[in-house]
């Protein structure tokens, strides 16, 4: 990606996480970062391609993390689990206003919905392939996901401490440790 077009996407990522997608308009992000609205509807000729733009960034900056973290998990079991449990677990605060804000911005076009839920059955399909008993990975993928799910829309976030035991916990279970001290707990 250039970098004004870039410039142009961290204005439009700021606008959602200081003021909501409700005020993400392609006139105040031209405003925010002093082009004319000529020549942001160059880049992006509408709303619904500026939001698909910040869309696909997340979606990429996710799946970089994720591979990241795949490769850290490499040879372990439930490698693709845990390397999800680790990006649930490291997922910032800014990172969940910036998703909250795009998901509101999707639900006015839910076709931009398709490729995070292509990305998402991706994940799916990965950590089933690769476990020994796919319902128990499943069960353990949606037990990672929710707490950010919870959060994503505003419903409840668990406190700090309550979190990261949760992820220990989910972490020693998909690495097959549940009998350890720290499952136990």
């Amino acid at each position: 990606m250039n970098d004004r077009r870039m410039e142009i996407l961290d204005a439009a990522e700021a606008l959602v996480r200081e003021r909501g997608a409700g005020h993400l308009t392609l006139d105040a992000v031209a405003a925010r970062v002093g082009y004319s609205k000529g020549g942001l509807i160059h880049r992006f000729p509408n709303k619904v391609a500026l939001i698909e733009a910040m869309i696909d960034r997340v979606i990429d900056e996710v799946d970089s993390e994720h591979r990241a973290l795949r490769a850290e998990t490499d040879g372990r079991a439930n490698a693709d689990l845990l390397a999800v449990i680790e990006r649930e677990r490291r997922m910032p605060e800014a990172d969940a206003d910036l998703r909250r804000g795009l998901l509101v911005a999707a639900a006015e076009q839910p076709d931009l919905l398709a490729r995070p839920r292509a990305y998402i059955a991706e994940r799916f399909r990965a950590v089933r392939e690769q476990a020994d008993d796919p319902v128990w990975a499943t069960l353990l993928l949606f037990a990672a996901e929710a707490p950010g799910l919870f959060e994503l829309m505003g419903l409840y976030e668990l406190p700090a401490d309550e979190r990261r035991a949760l992820f220990d916990r989910l972490a020693a279970l998909a690495a097959g440790n549940a009998d350890d001290e720290e499952a136990e707990a």
